[in-house]
């Protein structure tokens, strides 16, 4: 198995340190004082994205228009505007559904996300149903 490429920092008073044994063990392979290259950003919240996916989940589970959660996330995405469109040489458009895996999408463009699919899901596919009712259900059922 190979190593993750990615290593976790912790930024404390102006520096950034290894947050877990194994980026000290791989930065300490390093000689000297070489210079290192990361690409700061907050890492996704797995909790939230498990919290998505049982909210598709209860949604199709309580009536939403959707054969599956699958489903359901292609209509959210297409009616949120999260939709690139590709050119075929004939001239016609197809849409494609933008990403929303971790490496995708930052974690604050996902709160957004979340937010807006919870709305949608609530009021196109739920009727009308009381987001933060199903947002407690939810995180009570998690």
């Amino acid at each position: 198995m190979t190593a993750p490429r990615s290593v976790w920092l912790i930024r404390a008073d102006g520096s950034l340190l290894p947050a877990d044994d194994v980026t000290r063990a791989r930065v300490a392979k390093r000689a000297g004082e070489q210079v290192l290259m990361a690409e700061p950003r907050r890492p996704r919240n797995v909790r939230q994205h498990r919290l998505f996916w049982a909210l598709l989940q209860k949604a199709v589970d309580a009536g939403a228009d959707a054969n599956s959660a699958e489903h359901l996330l292609a209509k959210v995405k297409f009616l949120l505007g999260r939709v690139d469109w590709v050119r075929l040489p004939d001239g016609r458009m197809l849409p494609s559904l933008q990403s929303i895996a971790f490496a995708s999408m930052p974690q604050a463009e996902f709160d957004d996300f979340f937010k807006q699919a919870l709305d949608i899901i609530c009021h196109d596919f739920l009727h009308g149903a009381d987001r933060d009712v199903f947002l407690r259900e939810l995180e009570r059922a998690a």
